[in-house]
């Protein structure tokens, strides 16, 4: 604590002595926020550097192989880009983003009040799934093709939507798949590099009471969307203005179904645009949100991850990143065929062997 501060209060007495007391907090958080300014302007400065430094780091952990280690002879990894093959909604219209902004007169917010908000959320999904106890040190071994197209993708400056797909894997199966190994070193290695990352690792409720209207895949959809606006309040500043309406009416209407699902996408899309700074997102095991009574919702969802990026004139600039065990029809329905392409050689009829690249034909 600053000795000055502490002496201005020294022999005051009574009103005087709590007058000086208030001003002398005044003043802590003031400093505090002019040190958080500093280091976001720092890592704004300071980003293509560590994104390259984050890409090598990734890329020098997985051992360069034709094959995965868990995948069995004529298994694929896929991978998706959708930074030119996303399927727009019909409307052309963003998802997530409220009305009209520029009338309205800035508020103060502070993060503490946004964490008190927001704390009702955590009953709704897990803690340990955002980051899980897996073993970070755990070998990956993925293709060539997979190593630079991550790479690519990390060191890029612009906005943009990855999506990893691995082999497919039992719901009780007792190792994390090739690809949640890959997502849970991404997100430690991010976060060794001092870059923001939130991230969730999906799976479906068991032994879990499912809430009223929900299926387990609409209750995991909730989860992943609740621990995700969680994670975006605790990386705001600790004071900041804002003209969207960020207030406790806001969080308080989110009850855990997909019955205030609109609600929420605003939300998280409200709360993205109040990043300034590079922002990854790791979501794991897409695969398992797949389901009828969550087709249209997770669809929103996809939209939201890729329509919010460089939303305004906010600066902020998302880099989603979401991997799966086999493949996620949400993601063949959204992401354009083209973007689809093989990481590997893969066994085709006898005699014959399909080309890195070559386009996959779903039967979806």
């Amino acid at each position: 604590m600053n000795q000055e501060g502490l002496d201005s209060r020294i022999g005051l007495e009574g009103q005087t002595r709590e007058n000086a007391g208030k001003q002398f907090a005044l003043k802590q958080r003031e400093h505090i926020r002019i040190k958080e300014q500093e280091e976001i302007d720092q890592l704004l400065a300071q980003s293509p550097s560590r994104m390259k430094e984050l890409a090598e780091t990734i890329v020098a952990s997985m051992k360069e192989s034709m094959v995965m280690q868990a995948m069995t002879s004529g298994s694929t990894i896929a991978l998706i880009s959708s930074a030119n093959g996303f399927q727009s909604p019909a409307s052309g219209q963003a998802v997530g983003t409220g009305p009209d902004t520029s009338f309205r007169k800035s508020l103060t917010y502070t993060r503490d009040a946004l964490l008190s908000h927001s704390r009702d959320l955590e009953s709704f999904f897990h803690r340990t799934q955002i980051r899980p106890p897996f073993d970070p040190s755990s070998a990956v071994f993925a293709s060539p093709h997979v190593s630079s197209r991550l790479r690519e993708w990390t060191t890029s400056p612009t906005p943009g939507l990855l999506s990893l797909a691995g082999p497919k894997q039992s719901l009780n199966a007792l190792t994390p798949s090739p690809m949640t190994t890959v997502a849970s070193q991404y997100v430690s290695f991010a976060s060794q590099s001092r870059l923001p990352v939130i991230s969730y690792f999906c799976e479906l409720p068991r032994g879990e009471r499912l809430r009223k209207g929900n299926t387990p895949e609409a209750q995991s959809l909730v989860a992943v969307i609740y621990a995700l606006i969680r994670q975006v309040v605790e990386l705001l500043p600790m004071e900041f203005e804002s003209r969207l309406d960020l207030g406790e009416e806001r969080f308080a209407m989110l009850d855990g179904s997909l019955k205030t699902w609109k609600q929420t996408l605003s939300l998280l899309g409200d709360l993205f645009c109040e990043i300034r700074s590079v922002l990854f997102c790791v979501v794991d095991g897409w695969q398992w949100l797949d389901d009828r009574s969550t087709n249209e919702s997770l669809a929103q969802f996809l939209r939201l991850l890729r329509g919010g990026i460089g939303a305004e004139s906010s600066g902020f600039k998302l880099k989603v990143l979401l991997t799966t065990a086999g493949r996620s029809h949400c993601l063949l329905e959204n992401l354009s065929r083209t973007a689809l392409v093989l990481a590997d050689q893969i066994e085709g009829p006898p005699g014959k062997r399909r080309s890195a690249g070559s386009r996959l034909d779903f039967d979806v």
